[in-house]
């Protein structure tokens, strides 16, 4: 099963089961990139760009596009795309919003 979902995914990695040392098996659902637990050491342009990975994943599978907010997008270099609309939300020194399509 986990192999299953993780082929779906380009850097998240699912761990649906926990060997306990009692020799059960827990049921968990913890999301990592390359190793690093997700909301547990992560920076933030790794969490941004995990978080819209699953975005994107999700929506292929139940074939359902909804605008994507990303917020602090300024503290992220190459922002990953989701195949939908994106709105991100950045501080800037501008008195006046702006928008620009991409």
């Amino acid at each position: 099963l986990e192999e299953s979902i993780n082929q779906r995914f380009d850097t998240v990695r699912w761990r649906l089961f926990d060997l306990q040392k009692n020799g059960e098996i827990r049921n968990t659902c913890d999301a990592t990139v390359n190793g690093v637990p997700y909301g547990a050491g992560l920076n933030n342009a790794a969490e941004v760009n995990a978080g819209i990975e699953i975005i994107r994943v999700m929506s292929n599978a139940y074939d359902l596009h909804v605008p994507c907010f990303v917020d602090n997008a300024e503290s992220v270099n190459a922002v990953s795309q989701t195949g939908g609309q994106m709105i991100l939300l950045k501080v800037t020194d501008e008195s006046n919003l702006t928008y620009m399509l991409i």
